[in-house]
C-alpha cells in the first residue's frame, strides 16, 4: 500500500478583546484535499497440482476535496494567574470527488488472464465531520513556568455522508456510523518550570477508544529541556507513544480486519535564533 497527498488550508481570522481578562475569537477556513492510494496484492504460494502460478490485483483510489467550517473560541482571566478557554469547532462540510480503477491478472503454467479495462469510476458526494468542543485551565505560577490541562470532545457518530438522493448505500453507511462509532475525548496535561535560563518541560496525553467493538486508541508523554542563550534557544525533547487501531485491508472483498500496534519513540533536538 503507497499513500500521497497533500492538505491546504486559508483562513480569515477576527478577534477582539473586552476588558483585560476576556478575548473572543473566530476563524473562517477553507480546505482543499487530494489524495492518492494505490492498493497491490500478489500472491503465489499456490498448493501442489493447481495450475495457477501468481494472481495480481491493484486498486488505485484519487481523492478530491474541497471544504469549509468556523471555529470560536473565549480566553477568560480571574486571576493574573488563572486562565480559562473554551472553544467550539463546527463540522467540516466537504465536497468529494473520487476517481477509481481496478486491475486484476492471474498467471498459469501456459496462459495468463488480465482484466484491465482502464475505466475510471467517478465518485461524488458531500461529507459532514463531527464538531469539536475543547476547554483549557491553565496556571501560572509567575515568571517560572506553568501548568495546563486540556479536554476535547468529539462524537464521531455525527458524521454524515449525503443522502439526498436517496442513495442506499449512504444511507446504510450512516447507519453503520451510528451504531460503530461513539464519542471520544481527548486528554492532555503538562506543564513547564524555569530555573533561570533553564526550562523543564513535562506532558502526557490520552486519546479515548472512538469504536464501540474495536481497539482505536492512542496514549503517550513527553519530556522536554531547553536553555535560551538570549538571543538563540536550545530544545532537546523525549516523546514516547502507543497507539493500537484496526483496519480493514480492502473495503469490499478481501475485508478481513488486521490488527496494528505501533510503539514510537521520537528524541527531537531544535536550535532556534531570535530576531
Amino acid at each position: 500500500m503507497t499513500e500521497s497527498g497533500a492538505n491546504k488550508k486559508h483562513s480569515f481570522t477576527i478577534s477582539t478583546q473586552y476588558r483585560d481578562n476576556l478575548y473572543l475569537g473566530m476563524n473562517i477556513n477553507s480546505y482543499n484535499s487530494e489524495f492518492k492510494r494505490t492498493d497491490y496484492l500478489r500472491e503465489n504460494n499456490y498448493g501442489v497440482g493447481s495450475d495457477f502460478i501468481e494472481t495480481e490485483f491493484e486498486n488505485e483510489l484519487s481523492t478530491l476535496a474541497d471544504g469549509f467550517s468556523i471555529q470560536l473560541g473565549a480566553i477568560y482571566k480571574p486571576s493574573p494567574n488563572i486562565r480559562l478557554g473554551l472553544s467550539y469547532q463546527s463540522p467540516t462540510w466537504y465536497r468529494i470527488q473520487e476517481e477509481l480503477v481496478q486491475y486484476v491478472a492471474t498467471y498459469r503454467e501456459d496462459s495468463s488472464d488480465e482484466v484491465d479495462p482502464q475505466i475510471i469510476n467517478l465518485y461524488e458526494y458531500n461529507v459532514k465531520t463531527p464538531s469539536k468542543l475543547s476547554t483549557g485551565l491553565a496556571y501560572i505560577f509567575g515568571r517560572k513556568g506553568l501548568i495546563s490541562f486540556e479536554y476535547n470532545l468529539v462524537n464521531f457518530q455525527n458524521i454524515e455522508f449525503d443522502t439526498q438522493q436517496g442513495n442506499d448505500d449512504y444511507i446504510n453507511l450512516n447507519k453503520e456510523i451510528k451504531s460503530t462509532l461513539k464519542k471520544a475525548a481527548t486528554y492532555r496535561i503538562g506543564g513547564e518550570y524555569r530555573i533561570e535560563e533553564l526550562s523543564l518541560r513535562g506532558g502526557y496525553f490520552s486519546h479515548q477508544n472512538l469504536n464501540k467493538t474495536t481497539p482505536d486508541f492512542s496514549k503517550g508523554y513527553s519530556l522536554g529541556i531547553g536553555y535560551d542563550f538570549g538571543g538563540s534557544n536550545l530544545s532537546a525533547t523525549f516523546l514516547k507513544q502507543k497507539s493500537e487501531r484496526t483496519e480493514l485491508i480492502y473495503q469490499k472483498g478481501l475485508d478481513d480486519p488486521i490488527d496494528l500496534k505501533n510503539d514510537q519513540v521520537q528524541i527531537v533536538v531544535t536550535y532556534s535564533l531570535k530576531l
